[in-house]
């Protein structure tokens, strides 16, 4: 590519945006229609490839109010989205719903974090109303699913990490 021309000099610009290998040229004209011309080769490198959040250790669940917490290691800065869905309950809702067994989710969760820097982020969901229900209902362990969605600063990319946990509440016991 070729700088733009110029009557008081150094007003071109380099070709940044396209990876590859470029030419940069610049050329004077005297007074007398004389001419000169100067070029420097340049490469501009690929940007680097955004690098998925990766998580730490096991997910911890609260047993009493059913709180997911997870621990996650960022590489850069963005913005996070942290969800979390289980099957629908068996048997909930009279008999038409014994049929659909296993078919559907229930939103457990979910919340949104700024990642202002790399490093190791908890990041935090609580049950919605019906997965409390739900899991109540159930009176054993459901499989919880866990997304994470994260856009990296100045990015449209989206990374997503998945994941899952089992939890169960301890049933409180009225005296």
């Amino acid at each position: 590519s070729n700088g733009a021309k110029s009557t008081s000099g150094g007003g071109g610009r380099l070709d940044t945006a396209t990876p590859g290998p470029h030419t940069y040229t610049v050329t004077a004209i005297a007074g007398d229609g004389q001419r000169s011309s100067a070029s420097v080769s340049y490469t501009v490198s690929a940007p680097p490839r955004h690098r998925k959040p990766v998580r730490k250790g096991k997910p911890v669940v609260n047993k009493r109010t059913g709180q997911i917490t997870v621990k996650y290691q960022f590489f850069e800065a963005g913005q996070a989205g942290f969800a979390g869905k289980m099957p629908k309950g068996c048997g909930q809702g009279g008999p038409k719903a014994s049929k659909r067994c296993g078919h559907g989710f229930v939103a457990y969760g979910h919340t949104k974090a700024k990642i202002a820097h790399a490093g190791v982020y908890k990041l935090h969901i609580s049950p919605s109303r019906k997965a409390l229900e739900t899991l109540t209902a159930q009176g054993k362990a459901l499989r919880v699913r866990l997304t994470l969605a994260f856009t990296p600063a100045g990015s449209k990319e989206r990374l997503n990490v998945g994941g899952s946990v089992k939890v169960k509440l301890k049933s409180s016991k009225k005296s």
